[in-house]
């Protein structure tokens, strides 16, 4: 009998509490860990959010029509409801690469994620605030020595970069808010599909199973 799937999610909780203390954890190892829990977590959150009248139809086909029990019908079930689990898995591995992909351009190729987080940190409204705020906290300089470690960039395509992520911003943010709207309007969608899909399933194998239970009656009277 496989442990049931409550049982993985603890386990990868405590992996991940256990590797918080050691201090040579690289920061990719750390990222999956997290990403792992939560892709995990969110695919056991959404299958116990399944209807309440769903889990009763699911629980009324593992019995057969004079109430006893069927062995056969409950793990009938169990694959049916396994397979929900893969589906919501395989939704939420599609967000998460696709948000890895996106964070991995923008780190690599715009601006490192620590150095925009750090001037998300001090952003102000007022333009000029902003910058003296950036120049003050260095992060400013922290973008240029990024730059020439990268490219080996002289200080004018230092400051020619500097000037065109000034005006990008807003359009980063646009794509990185857009993307996590998107993202959740997709699982929405999927999540919805998927029950819907696993609905008609367990109706099926309801009518399939009085049918055939009503054909074994007829027989044993007949006989």
């Amino acid at each position: 009998m496989r442990p049931p799937y409550f049982v993985f999610v603890l386990v990868c909780v405590a992996a991940f509490i256990a590797l918080l203390f050691l201090e040579q954890m690289s920061a990719v190892l750390f990222i999956f860990i997290v990403e792992a829990i939560l892709v995990l977590g969110g695919v056991e959150l959404l299958h116990r959010q399944m209807p309440q009248q769903l889990r009763e139809a699911r629980s009324d086909n593992c019995l057969r029509i004079d109430g006893s029990f069927s062995q056969r019908r409950l793990e009938r079930e169990r694959r049916a409801l396994a397979q929900v689990r893969m589906d919501l898995l395989a939704a939420f591995l599609l967000i998460v690469l696709s948000g890895n992909w996106l964070a991995f351009f923008l780190h690599y190729e715009v601006v490192p994620l620590h150095v925009a987080a750090s001037a998300a940190s001090a952003f102000d409204v007022d333009t000029q605030t902003w910058k003296q705020n950036l120049r003050d906290t260095r992060v400013d300089k922290s973008f240029e020595e990024w730059i020439v470690r990268k490219a080996s960039a002289d200080h004018e395509a230092v400051k020619s970069q500097q000037e065109f992520l000034w005006h990008a911003w807003p359009l980063i943010t646009f794509v990185t808010v857009g993307w996590a709207l998107g993202s959740a309007i997709f699982l929405s969608r999927a999540y919805f599909k998927i029950i819907r899909a696993y609905a008609a399933g367990v109706a099926y194998r309801a009518e399939s199973n009085i049918n055939l239970d009503i054909a074994r009656l007829q027989d044993a009277t007949s006989s």
